[in-house]
């Protein structure tokens, strides 16, 4: 495979963007409209032929945001060569291992493209980008920390005025997008740091399917998102006709005991599956498609069922 620097010349000069523009609840001085123009401008100035634009309202605490889990499918494709930003805040705004810039830019040169940012002009991988990116990182970083302070602010005012939101029971950790106009009420929770709710990570289907089309594993496509490959596989698979159940912590041990008679109310009801359809044959078949024929001939080890646990009960 051919590196971003060589595709360049495999393209004959030929050069091709895409542009991500990003702004959430807590800017005040960048809205998307002022983004994208600047982008463009830049990609005019040095020839870059623009095959896509991404722009979104999304915390930049997380890659978890559909645009830009939609813009790293497209990437996916092998034939953009640089992705267009304001600004590194636009990509980033965490120093937890999944957000940070260093991880978001290999994300995007894993896809043979290079990131370039309209403030500074500068190559990201030049000495002055690595020191602005060293820069940036720490102030980005600095930001976070306040934004984390706010939340936790907003939490604990909650609980003092004895109002815990959607919160109970237990929203959904991730979702397909798709799945949210019908989703039971309080399983979908946006993301609002002031209020202190992280929110649920959601992607497209169609983002999932082009991992699966690249060959990606499950295991490694759920790194992608940033959950766990057992609550991917749960929504990827329909929701049972029947609950699962099992013994309350309480009553465990209460059933150590031959006098006690274990009643219903002792079990726990729950759905190991959360999906609306089957997603999960689709992708190994894509998957199978893209690697040839699996490691060892057998079904890949993620989707063994004694390895499936339920993460969140579902009452």
């Amino acid at each position: 495979m051919t590196s971003p620097e060589s595709q360049e010349l495999d393209q004959g000069g030929v050069q091709t963007a895409v542009i991500y523009a990003r702004v959430s609840t807590d800017d005040s001085d960048q809205t998307v409209e002022n983004q994208l123009p600047l982008c463009r401008a830049y990609c005019e100035k040095y020839g870059y032929r623009i095959v896509g634009e991404y722009s979104e309202e999304h915390t930049g605490s997380t890659i978890n945001r559909p645009k830009f889990l939609e813009m790293l499918g497209r990437l996916s494709l092998g034939d953009v060569n640089y992705v267009v930003v304001y600004d590194q805040s636009r990509l980033t705004r965490s120093d937890e291992p999944n957000g940070d810039f260093k991880y978001v830019q290999k994300l995007i040169n894993d896809r043979h493209a290079l990131v370039r940012f309209v403030a500074t002009d500068i190559d990201p991988k030049s000495d002055a980008g690595k020191i602005l990116t060293s820069f940036n990182s720490f102030t980005n970083a600095k930001f976070n920390e306040e934004l984390s302070r706010k939340t936790s602010i907003g939490m604990q005012r909650k609980k003092s005025q004895g109002d815990h939101g959607s919160n109970v029971g237990r929203p959904a950790a991730f979702m397909f997008i798709e799945d949210i106009p019908t989703a039971p009420e309080g399983r979908y929770q946006a993301p609002d740091p002031e209020n202190g709710v992280i929110g649920t990570r959601t992607v497209t289907e169609d983002y999932l399917m082009s991992l699966a089309r690249e060959g990606v594993s499950l295991r490694q496509a759920a790194k992608y998102i940033g959950v766990s490959v057992t609550v991917l596989i749960a929504e990827m698979r329909p929701r049972e006709s029947v609950p699962s159940r099992r013994l309350k912590k309480v009553a465990v041990a209460k059933a150590k005991d031959p006098n006690y008679t274990i009643k219903d109310s002792d079990y726990v009801y729950y759905y190991r599956y959360k999906g609306t359809k089957d997603r999960y044959t689709p992708y190994m078949t894509l998957y199978e498609q893209a690697v040839g024929v699996r490691k060892g001939g057998c079904t890949e080890r993620v989707g063994i069922e004694g390895e499936i646990r339920s993460e969140r009960v579902v009452e």
